[in-house]
């Protein structure tokens, strides 16, 4: 991800109203700035009155001051330093901002939709309209600030209908008992790129993937149910897997969210062979002899996986349970 991107990213979540100066992005790659500028995203703001001095090595801010050329009458800028009046470039006091409503505009511009972004809960989550995605209408959402401790009263009072994916610029929500529907979340560090003109390239692929393996979980529970009555052994293995699967795709989550926050993946604590027995409706023996049979090859390999957080990092697509 390119600095300009990850600097927006990063603001987005941040800030209520996203500031950028001409230090901030004078470090971006060339042409970053115009691209913004381009695309609609970035619109003058109030020019900066406090500058960094990097003349006395002191990195303090001071103030700008302005004077006229004694000669020329040309307006100039400086700042208050142990050095004395530092001149300063007047492009030095350039900033500009990005308006959350215009972010959201630019972004998701493919997303069908009857006017502008519905704020449904005040500066954290917005109703953007409906996508189409593995088949299926997708009611879309936009949320910040999910790695904050509010994160499930935010999710709970946005009462999200099914069917419902929200983006956020890093952060997902953590898994929390609390929350009463949890909707189907995607970071846009993970689908969002610079194009090659001044416009992002939104990776349609990405979502698409994500959302027909869940559409498939859906199916796989609903098969489940009813495999809990027939018995035999293979389909309890399925059953089990399709728990393990589950598993999985919520401790990936979980890992890169608290990797993000703190700099390591956390584990998310695997369910035991009789919290398995549980969910899929079996005496905790028959678990124990499915995992047994020589056929669970695949069994085995998620249970392995979801005991290993390196690896669950690497976690994407699950196998299909008959493989």
């Amino acid at each position: 991800m390119s600095e300009s991107l990850r600097q927006i990213l990063w603001a987005v979540e941040s800030d209520d109203l996203p500031v950028f100066d001409y230090d901030c992005v004078v470090r971006w790659e060339p042409g970053e700035l115009a691209r913004c500028l381009a695309a609609g995203l970035f619109s003058p703001a109030e020019p900066s009155r406090f500058l960094t001095c990097y003349e006395c090595g002191e990195l303090h801010d001071s103030e700008v001051v302005f004077f006229p050329h004694v000669v020329t009458g040309e307006l100039r800028a400086a700042i208050a330093c142990t050095l004395g009046e530092v001149l300063v470039p007047l492009e030095r006091l350039q900033r500009w901002q990005m308006p959350i409503g215009t972010f959201l505009d630019v972004v998701f511009a493919h997303i069908e939709r009857n006017g502008p972004p519905a704020e449904i809960v005040s500066g954290r989550v917005w109703r953007l309209g409906k996508a189409k995605w593995a088949n299926s209408q997708w009611n879309v959402f936009f949320a910040r600030r999910l790695h904050w401790s509010d994160a499930w009263k935010v999710i709970n009072q946005a009462q999200f209908p099914a069917r419902s994916v929200v983006f956020t610029p890093q952060h997902v929500a953590e898994l929390d008992e609390r929350i009463i529907r949890r909707p189907t979340m995607l970071p846009l560090r993970e689908v969002l790129t610079w194009g090659e003109g001044p416009k992002f390239v939104f990776d349609h692929a990405y979502v698409e993937d994500h959302l027909a393996e869940l559409l498939r979980s859906i199916a796989a529970q609903t098969v489940k149910k009813k495999t809990r009555k027939q018995g035999p052994r293979p389909a309890h293995i399925n059953a089990i897997m399709s728990e393990l699967q589950q598993h999985l795709r919520a401790a990936r989550d979980y890992a890169i969210t608290t990797r993000d926050r703190t700099g390591a993946p956390a584990l998310l604590k695997p369910p035991t062979k009789e919290t398995l027995a549980k969910l899929v409706g079996v005496h905790k023996s028959t678990v124990t002899h499915c995992f047994r049979d020589e056929s669970a090859v695949m069994l085995n390999y998620l249970w392995n996986l979801a005991h290993d957080v390196d690896r669950i990092l690497d976690y994407r697509s699950p196998p299909s349970c008959g493989s």
